[in-house]
């Protein structure tokens, strides 16, 4: 059984590369998400750097977090619709 997928908009896939990956997906960082990757890039080098344990448990919650709260929104918000 094959599968296909059109994609509204082709340039828009070309700029986000993410609605390559997950068709019909747009994907928008706010400013307090971008802060957030960037303390998730800071903690990353720190526990590079100094191979303690604590901070690579730190990282792998936040990183975590990001996923779960990721997938839990899309699933609420999957089947709302809006009609003018």
């Amino acid at each position: 059984m094959e599968s296909r997928v059109a994609i509204r908009n082709p340039q828009s896939a070309i700029r986000n590369p993410m609605t390559r990956l997950i068709p019909g997906w747009e994907i928008r960082v706010t400013n307090f998400g971008l802060g957030y990757i960037l303390m998730c890039l800071v903690v990353a080098i720190a526990a590079t750097n100094t191979g303690n344990n604590g901070l690579y448990l730190v990282l792998a919650a936040m990183l975590s977090a990001m996923v779960v709260s990721g997938v839990l929104s899309r699933r609420n918000v999957r089947g709302v619709t809006c009609e003018i």
